[in-house]
């Protein structure tokens, strides 16, 4: 049975644009959506005060408002299997995090209030993209509106092995989509000045953005072949990584990056390239890993 795709709600605005995306990438990818809602707990909770509220109380609360996201959704889309499950875990990106490895993706929004559960409040994104064990889409911007890649996916690529798994599910994605799909490699020379010049007799720019071209092209190889449907443009920008990101996903249908996480719980931290582009991208953001990481 294929895996399913869970999106995160905590009773937000935010958490509920997630549920829409969701849902029509779950019509898109003909996958059961399971709304995930994390009731936090304490390892140990001390006895409750006369005035405080019961935890049962609160932890049905939590499951009423789960129940009425699905209900919600279900009459919406009366052909899409829906699900509710209810996850209890000391913080919202530990539950998520340990349930990632039944799904085939999780989606989020950009930002929460709070809600019951706190999903999307402060660091929680930005920890679960790093340490989910399946692709993770933050859901920011509009998309495919206006912007150099309009309607298009775009999809960061470098050296390492985890853009090349990028590669493939953007891919896959624009597939999905049946739009084109746009590879980028932002590269700078080490000598550049501050205003992206470089100082007489340092270096060959040209060669430079030729070598940036076969960087796109080893990472297309093996896998271009597999979705011989998608147009794919190459571009090799100057400037950095950040930047030049932000400035491609104007306007795309998503934007596609790969996470640098290298195992351990402490080190499965996304790169900062990776976190900027979680707070500021004008698409939603894609974090695909290479390889799922052991359970920390």
């Amino acid at each position: 049975m294929p895996a399913a795709i869970a999106v995160g709600y905590d009773g937000s605005p935010s958490s509920r644009r997630a549920i829409d995306w969701a849902a029509d990438e779950a019509r898109l990818r003909d996958r059961e959506l399971i709304i995930v809602t994390v009731h936090l707990t304490l390892s140990a909770p001390p006895p409750p005060a006369e005035d405080e509220p019961d935890p049962s109380a609160d932890r049905q609360a939590v499951r009423d408002m789960l129940n009425a996201a699905k209900r919600d959704l279900a009459e919406r889309s009366p052909r899409l299997k829906v699900e509710a499950e209810l996850i209890s875990a000391a913080t919202a990106g530990a539950g998520l995090v340990a349930g990632s490895d039944r799904w085939e993706l999780l989606v989020l929004g950009e930002r929460g209030e709070g809600g019951f559960a706190g999903i999307l409040v402060g660091s929680t994104s930005t920890q679960v993209s790093a340490h989910a064990r399946c692709p993770v889409v933050v859901v920011r911007g509009p998309g495919g509106e206006t912007g150099p890649n309009a309607g298009r996916v775009v999809i960061g690529v470098d050296e390492s092995e985890h853009s090349r798994e990028a590669v493939r599910f953007g891919l896959r994605e624009a597939r999905l989509y049946q739009v084109p799909a746009t590879l980028v490699h932002a590269w700078r020379h080490p000598m550049a000045t501050r205003d992206g010049y470089l100082a007489s007799g340092l270096g060959d720019r040209q060669a430079m953005a030729d070598r940036a071209l076969t960087t796109i092209s080893e990472a297309l190889s093996g896998i271009h072949e597999d979705f011989p449907d998608v147009p794919v443009k190459r571009m090799a920008v100057h400037g950095g990584a950040r930047q030049v990101l932000l400035d491609q996903s104007m306007g795309a249908r998503m934007l596609v990056v790969g996470s640098r996480g290298h195992g351990g719980f402490a080190g499965l931290l996304l790169g900062s390239t990776s976190q900027a582009l979680l707070h500021h991208a004008d698409a939603p953001v894609a974090i695909v890993r290479s390889a799922r990481p052991t359970t920390p």
